[in-house]
């Protein structure tokens, strides 16, 4: 009986809405879109698929193109893209985190390569001039 058909209004994070308020056919510009693998949100219950949130959680990148949430390279536990250079965070696998490059991408390596040293879970570069280090005080040449 269309006549007992109500309306509700969508989520305040959705533009539109399909079925339930917070089922998103599309988000509202501060909110980023879909999550693209249900599997995953297993460990994340408050980030359902076409859900809108701000920012995603831990494992998942915003894809600015596709506006989707997409899963990190399997070697990191938290990206900001979808390449093993893009990792932000390494987690329990023990492996420290390495600057790659003069931009911003970082990989979670086994070990630091000799020319660097690892502190905490990162791996940070030696003096000029050192052919290795265990610190920043140390240097052999």
């Amino acid at each position: 009986n269309q006549d007992a058909l109500i309306c509700d209004s969508c989520s305040s994070r959705c533009l539109e809405c399909k079925s339930f308020e917070w089922n998103c056919e599309t988000c509202a510009e501060e909110f980023p879109h879909h999550i693209e693998n249900n599997i995953q949100l297993e460990s994340h219950p408050t980030y359902r698929s076409n859900s809108c949130h701000s920012s995603p959680p831990i494992g998942f990148y915003h894809d600015d193109l596709t506006k989707l949430w997409k899963t990190c390279h399997e070697s990191c536990t938290d990206c900001v893209g979808p390449e093993e250079d893009q990792c932000t965070a390494c987690g329990g696998s023990g492996k420290p985190l390495l600057r790659m490059g003069p931009e911003e991408n970082f990989s979670c390596v086994d070990s630091c390569p000799t020319t660097f040293y690892q502190t905490g879970n990162s791996c940070l570069q030696c003096r000029k001039n050192c052919e290795s280090c265990s610190s920043n005080k140390d240097c052999q040449h």
